[in-house]
């Protein structure tokens, strides 16, 4: 039985223009809303005429001064989620796609692994179940293959398709 590997992502940028995307798209978004209270704040220091205007100018602002503070401390944390959700969906797909490029490379005994979290589990395990009944119609062929080599009569020409065959399906002679 075989140890499994923990993996450990040692960078955060993975797909860098989908995840610039999305930062991108946060980042827009915070700025909107930052400029939004930038406004609010600018007509909110009218100068009151009356004593009651400045009780409730001076309420409006410690309310939108609250709210300017969650906002931005909401945007900081919706940038850091934006950036940790694209992280999964991007690191996943570079392990996909770097373990279809060992299939390619005719590499069967390798399986995708994601970290537990990441998305695109139900590809990565598609992907294994696909290269494990590969593997297994692969073996059964060799055994036909070893079979119509072995048998009495065959002509030489057809043991050389048989190792034409054997090569490109990566069996070993």
């Amino acid at each position: 039985m075989s140890e499994e590997r923990k993996y450990v992502r040692k960078q955060y940028l993975i797909d860098k223009e989908m995840q610039t995307y999305h930062l991108k798209v946060w980042f827009i978004s915070a700025v909107v809303v930052i400029i939004t209270i930038a406004v609010f704040f600018f007509f909110f220091k009218l100068k009151p005429t009356t004593a009651k205007d400045t009780v409730i100018l001076h309420n409006l602002y410690i309310v939108l001064t609250a709210t300017a503070a969650f906002i931005i401390l909401y945007s900081v944390f919706m940038g850091l989620h934006a950036m940790l959700h694209s992280h999964k969906i991007a690191g996943a797909a570079y392990n996909i796609e770097r373990s279809i490029r060992k299939f390619k490379e005719k590499d069967f005994q390798h399986r995708v692994r994601l970290r537990k979290g990441d998305y695109l589990q139900g590809i990565a395990q598609a992907l294994n179940e696909m290269v494990n009944q590969f593997q297994e119609d692969r073996e059964e062929l060799a055994s036909l293959l070893e079979k119509l080599e072995n048998l009495e009569g065959f002509p030489e020409e057809g043991k050389e398709l048989v190792a034409q065959m054997k090569k490109i399906l990566a069996i070993p002679e």
